[in-house]
């Protein structure tokens, strides 16, 4: 898909993070797909809840309200909260 639209892609394991060969990609302006191999043995955290919204549908949580919740040290650092 990426390839159809001319969006460069990069993939990134253990070995390319730990030398930070996708920083200068990162940085550039532009689209660019960036997969991430992580390990199965990563626990998936944070999490992203969803809520039902007024018209009962469900929907996703800002990323601001992810479980675990920051501390509000970090909160008031990152969110200006």
């Amino acid at each position: 898909m990426f390839k159809e639209w001319g969006v460069p892609v990069f993939s990134i394991d253990q070995s390319a993070f730990e030398s930070n060969e996708y920083v200068e990609e990162l940085e550039k302006n532009g689209v660019a797909a960036f997969i991430v191999k992580i390990s199965p043995e990563q626990k998936y955290l944070p999490k992203i809840s969803s809520r039902v919204l007024e018209n009962g549908s469900r929907g996703s949580n800002p990323l601001h309200l992810m479980t675990l919740q920051l501390t509000e040290k970090l909160s008031k650092m990152f969110l200006n909260i």
